[in-house]
């Protein structure tokens, strides 16, 4: 049995395939016919164990989702095709750090933030070999404020520039996620403070040109404050990366290749 992304193709049926989702699990499951049915999965002591996996399998996809949702078109241009199974498989890592029986044990992103630190969106393109001047950062006064810092740099010395680009910008994205914790009574994982949950913002550095000409040193900064500020449990996933652009006719359109993005720190 597997999971997909993938539409139910005409073609899965003539091989004997039968596709079907499950409540809690964000993908398609793809299975031979001949093997469990729908309803043998959901409800037979047999597959307890397996329901036990698609419960945190499905809660790892959910807050994947939240992460890949909130992401504008350039942001989303910065991932590769597969990036929601990958994002995924790294937010389900977070349970592996907790005892407990398998489809209880808890999302505590504020407790084992590193394990996301450094996430790459496309593996094709890390962001620190597209773009290898430090992006500096540090938080401000008020937790959800982050100031960005990026020393002076010669783009065409620093940056791996794909070609057709004519400019290219800094961006800085933040989303709050909250912990997640089984409810024995209910059965199920429930948000431990949903205050601030998937609120997000994004903010860009000036669009520069791709020349052999020393920039300005650049700063910038991320604030986001909800009413009461945040909980303890909710933590702030900080992205960076870089965008390119190329200018032509008169107008500047967002390049097809070559964006790069990271999950640069978790406050």
């Amino acid at each position: 049995m597997d999971v997909t992304d993938r539409p139910v193709l005409e073609k899965d049926q003539k091989k004997g395939l039968r596709i079907y989702k499950i409540k809690g699990v964000d993908k398609l499951i793809v299975a031979r016919k001949g093997g469990p049915t729908k309803e043998q999965v959901q409800t037979s002591p047999a597959y307890a164990e397996l329901r036990k996996n698609q419960q945190e399998f499905g809660l790892a996809s959910s807050i994947a989702k939240t992460i890949r949702q909130s992401f504008t078109e350039p942001l989303q241009a910065a991932c590769e095709s597969y990036i929601s199974g990958k994002l995924t498989a790294k937010v389900r890592s977070l349970v592996k750090e907790e005892e407990g029986p398998i489809g209880t044990r808890p999302f505590l992103l504020s407790k084992h933030s590193d394990l996301l630190k450094g996430f790459q969106f496309n593996a094709d393109y890390p962001f620190e070999k597209v773009f290898t001047p430090r992006v500096l950062s540090r938080p401000g006064q008020h937790r959800g404020h982050v100031i960005f810092h990026v020393p002076s740099f010669t783009p065409e010395e620093v940056i791996q520039i794909p070609e057709g680009a004519t400019h290219f910008k800094l961006f800085a994205h933040m989303i709050a996620l909250s912990d997640y914790r089984f409810d024995e009574s209910q059965q199920h994982y429930q948000v431990a403070e949903s205050h601030g949950y998937g609120m997000h913002q994004t903010v860009e550095g000036p669009l520069s040109p791709l020349l052999r000409i020393p920039l300005d040193p650049m700063t910038f900064h991320l604030s986001m404050e909800p009413e009461g500020g945040f909980k303890e449990d909710t933590s702030l996933l900080v992205m960076v990366g870089i965008q390119f652009l190329q200018f032509r006719h008169t107008e500047y359109k967002l390049h097809s290749q070559g964006h790069a993005m990271e999950i640069h720190q978790i406050l």
